[in-house]
């Protein structure tokens, strides 16, 4: 990665270091990246995303009130997330006011107090956050990767089961806690306007005291994919539809072509399932495709938004607009076209330090490899029409699995049956 000298660095127990200096903006942004999400959770769904939730609860040393409130004289904001390949703890500061920004954060990570009490009180938030998700595009996503992958680890919701969040201890979140959350399983991303080498120094004090674990984690193998269609029950007026394919992964050679060939199927107004859906048939109000890598596999999904009555036209024509785009890959101007799109794009990414930290520091916790924004413009540039020919032969030109989730079934009369699959 072409950065300044000193940048990228290990800590001798194994902690990765990425800084990214962007001298005139506006704040710093920290996140501790960890190597651990809900697909480690095994048989106790919804460990990963309660520790998260555990560790904001104080340390040994401070309640998680005053923790906050440090955050918060520094002008800062202090806060977490998991997904379910890795938990992120984040701080967000103005420029010149990091001091203490690490010491902070290690004490986050490192120094958990796992109080009982602390923990029942936080119990009902985070089923209040998992009945939330239970609705709408996150419970479509999935319904989504459920119907891909099936039980697979990667294909559990993030947030879990209810029940075994009711459930869970301090000491299961503490021995999940002293098995995951060890420097070589971690990636520390600093991204803003900072001094460098004494953000280095600060950076050295505060977690190099920190013995390693043993080792990073290993790598799961990847899901088998799958061919399926599921109903989710929700109540209300809208039905949420969704069409996905396995894809392939973050280091992938083939992962910029399958980013281009996703922007072109559902980013923006002239893609295809925007004039099919949207624009031409006046079926959805929203319409979408992404594509998501992740270490060892990813997928590819187009999503949309429409009143019941309309789901099974609105999925006819996503159909009709994915078999386009696997068949029709942009070639020429068009291919210039979405090449300048997906630039723009991941220009908007990097807008934001917070953004930015944590798009380089991802691709380094998942990958082991750093690439920074000029790197990843050269690389989606350079794409060519073969690649976008191989890419939607061997990743899109394929039956796509399918979700619908809304209030009640489809009629099958209408719209190809789906396995139903009850829930909120």
């Amino acid at each position: 990665m072409a950065m300044a000298e000193g940048s990228l660095f290990t800590l001798d127990n194994g902690l990765r270091v990425i800084l990214q200096p962007r001298p005139g903006t506006a704040t710093v942004a920290w996140r501790l990246l960890v190597a651990g999400g809900s697909a480690d959770d095994g048989a106790r769904p919804g460990r990963a995303h309660f520790l998260e939730h555990a560790l904001f609860r104080g340390s040994r040393r401070r309640s998680g009130e005053e923790l906050q409130r440090a955050a918060e004289a520094m002008g800062g904001e202090l806060s977490g997330g998991t997904t379910r390949e890795y938990t992120s703890l984040d701080l967000v500061l103005p420029a010149g006011g990091s001091e203490g920004a690490a010491a902070l954060l290690a004490e986050l990570a490192f120094e958990p107090r796992f109080s009982p009490a602390e923990l029942e009180r936080e119990k009902p938030v985070v089923l209040a956050e998992l009945g939330a998700a239970s609705a709408g595009p996150e419970r479509v996503l999935d319904l989504l990767l459920e119907a891909l992958w099936g039980a697979h680890p990667l294909a559990r919701p993030v947030r879990g089961d209810p029940a075994v969040v009711a459930s869970l201890t301090a000491g299961e979140l503490a021995a999940q806690h002293a098995r995951s959350f060890t420097p070589e399983r971690m990636v520390l991303s600093v991204a803003g306007d900072f001094a460098l080498p004494g953000t280095r120094e600060e950076i050295q004090a505060a977690f190099a005291p920190w013995p390693s674990g043993g080792g990073p984690p290993e790598t799961p193998p990847a899901p088998r994919p799958r061919r399926g269609s599921l109903f989710g029950v929700q109540a209300g007026p809208l039905a949420h539809l969704a069409l996905g394919v396995s894809a392939p992964s973050l280091g992938h050679r083939q992962r910029t072509a399958v980013q281009l060939a996703a922007h072109a199927l559902g980013r923006g107004a002239s893609s295809h399932l925007y004039r099919a859906v949207r624009q031409e048939a006046g079926l959805a109000y929203r319409v979408s495709a992404a594509y998501m890598p992740l270490a060892g596999t990813g997928y590819l999904a187009a999503w949309a938004t429409c009143p019941q009555e309309a789901a099974p036209a609105a999925m006819r024509r996503m159909r009709q607009a994915w078999e386009q785009a696997a068949g029709q890959p942009p070639r020429g101007s068009d291919l210039a076209f979405w090449r300048a799109v997906g630039v723009g794009l991941l220009r908007r990414g990097f807008e934001t330090n917070r953004a930015a930290a944590g798009i380089v520091g991802i691709e380094l916790l998942l990958t082991g490899r750093a690439e920074g924004l000029a790197a990843a413009q050269r690389r989606i540039g350079s794409v060519t029409e073969e690649e976008m020919e191989s890419a939607a032969r061997r990743w899109l030109d394929r039956v796509p699995c399918q979700v619908v989730v809304g209030p009640a079934p489809p009629n099958a009369a209408r719209m190809d049956a789906v396995r139903h699959r009850g829930g909120g």
